[in-house]
């Protein structure tokens, strides 16, 4: 099954672009944006394979929800963002969404430390307060937060659709280009 076909690649770098935009300007990323998105994976996939199509469609839906779902319990991140993820992966399959997702993972990291050193005043102690955290956990087995809830709420929130989109930018151009990183 060619996953990098033409209708792919346009589908994917149209749905990865807005949902970028849309999340970088409002903070969520809509369902109207998500829902055809995964549409469009599963029927281009059947018509294209039949019932082989289908299931990997599925399979990529179920694989690429599945691997945010844990953040998204723990409120770290929105469910655009998993719906993201599922959305790419009715296009790519399992196993190309779980690499997506390791290149999501480094540049939502890389995200992340660029806008701590952006602002990096609204972020004073931070490591401090999750090393003391840390240690209270493992002397006690009981989390808890040193840091001032104000001080969390005045910090800027993360888009991470936009490393969603970096992430799969990369491994989509790693894909075409035939850079192997990952021995997956």
């Amino acid at each position: 099954m060619n996953i990098f076909s033409f209708p792919v690649l346009v589908s994917m770098t149209i749905i990865i672009t807005i949902s970028s935009i849309i999340d970088y300007k409002y903070k969520r990323i809509p369902n109207y944006v998500t829902y055809p998105s995964i549409l469009f994976g599963i029927s281009y996939h059947f018509y294209t394979s039949g019932l082989d199509g289908l299931l990997f469609s599925l399979f990529g839906i179920i694989a690429g929800i599945g691997l945010l779902i844990i953040p998204y319990f723990l409120d770290k991140i929105g469910a655009g963002d998993a719906k993201l993820l599922g959305a790419i992966g009715s296009f790519i399959g399992a196993k190309s969404v779980f690499i997506s997702f390791l290149y999501t993972a480094v540049a939502g990291g890389l995200y992340a430390l660029l806008i701590m050193f952006l602002y990096k005043n609204k972020y004073n102690g931070y490591f401090k307060n999750f090393y003391y955290s840390g240690v209270n956990f493992v002397v006690t087995g009981k989390f808890y937060s040193f840091e001032d809830r104000e001080d969390i709420s005045q910090r800027p929130k993360l888009c991470y659709g936009l490393a969603i989109a970096a992430g799969t930018g990369i491994f989509i151009i790693f894909e075409v280009a035939g850079i192997k990183v990952l021995p997956l």
